[in-house]
């Protein structure tokens, strides 16, 4: 009989501590997540950085929802409207935070 046992790693380990909400967040705040899986020290960091993002967005979703419906249109396409309006914010935030680049210090 051949036994077999599986090798865990840390990084396996890791990735089982992890939540699919907080690698969300993680990709919102710009993260690379296979990195960070393996900093644990810098989760809370990220996962507030990625909350900021996704509320910025939700803020924005809220806003042109409103704006719609005051133009009059009908609900479901003042959704749609602000569904989108949101996604770009989304966007926006994600991009600027992805090609944000930190100066090497002296």
């Amino acid at each position: 009989m051949i036994e077999t046992t599986a090798r865990v790693t840390d990084n396996d380990k890791a990735k089982n501590l992890t939540t699919v909400i907080q690698r969300f967040l993680w990709w919102c705040a710009g993260a690379n997540t296979n990195m960070l899986v393996r900093c644990p020290e810098d989760w809370g960091k990220f996962t507030v950085i990625g909350t900021m993002v996704c509320v910025t967005a939700f803020i924005a979703f809220i806003s042109g929802a409103f704006y719609l419906v005051s133009l009059g249109l009908l609900g479901h396409y003042a959704i749609l409207g602000a569904a989108g309006w949101g996604a770009i914010v989304l966007a926006v935030d994600r991009a600027m935070l992805v090609f944000w680049k930190k100066k090497a210090r002296d």
